[in-house]
């Protein structure tokens, strides 16, 4: 089974998350989140339909546990408190079908990207969820000052978010220095958040620069040393976070 709940603002979804997270007495082993933009985009990448598409943001939420009659309780009080905090609707999925459905959306967003928003920039910041709010509404506001094209999704359970920025328009140069801007902001006001610039992906090279430049140096020290120990030769994944 799964919930999914669309919000008409998209400001009243993420402020949900952390409520729901504290409330309900329940952890969701599932807590997605996607914005307009996400759901907009999939929807003409697949050509289908999605239930109250035009909202401002959906949440997938599912949980788990040993008693049927327990998680029925647990899905009820979340969906409660879903309407409660803004929700519009709560759709059950109630059966592998439909809720295979909702997870196809979900898992299609980065395929429908490369399809239709090709040159864009996918993050993978990390905050508590608390803060989740405040690093939307941030990240919305770098996306208006450069003036680039942005969507937002990602794991809300865990504060991992997929803050992507895309190109409107721009000449290649320009957009590189527009995306620049945009990922210097966002990294700080990661980091002023609590929270860190990449929660499941890793830094590799994409990141390495910024992680370098953000990081305690007292952590870079630990980290070499412990690359010392374990791959004294270098031979290991070379050239990331640690030369």
């Amino acid at each position: 089974m799964a919930l999914l709940v669309p919000f008409k603002l998209f400001g009243d979804a993420v402020a949900a998350v952390p409520r729901l997270m504290t409330e309900c007495g329940v952890l969701p082993s599932s807590l997605e989140f996607m914005d307009h933009a996400s759901i907009s985009t999939v929807c003409e990448f697949m050509n289908t339909d999605f239930p109250f598409r035009e909202a401002g943001a959906h949440l997938i939420i599912e949980v788990e546990g040993n008693s049927k009659d327990a998680i029925f309780e647990e899905y009820v009080s979340i969906g409660e408190k879903s309407l409660e905090l803004g929700g519009q609707e709560v759709f059950v999925a109630d059966n592998r079908n439909s809720r295979e459905k909702l997870w196809k959306v979900r898992k299609s967003i980065a395929e429908a990207l490369a399809g239709i928003r090709p040159v864009h920039c996918m993050e993978d910041v990390s905050v508590p969820t608390s803060a989740i709010p405040e690093l939307i509404s941030a990240a919305n506001s770098i996306a208006e000052e450069e003036r680039v094209d942005i969507l937002s999704f990602g794991h809300a359970g865990d504060g991992n978010v997929h803050i992507t920025f895309m190109n409107p328009d721009y000449p290649r140069n320009e957009w590189k220095q527009r995306l620049e801007r945009c990922l210097d902001k966002l990294y700080e006001i990661t980091i002023s958040l609590g929270g860190c610039i990449t929660g499941e992906h890793g830094v590799g090279l994409k990141r390495k620069e910024a992680f370098m430049r953000i990081t305690d140096p007292a952590l870079l020290k630990i980290l070499a040393g412990l690359k010392s120990v374990f791959d004294p030769n270098r031979v290991l994944n070379p050239g990331k976070i640690i030369d």
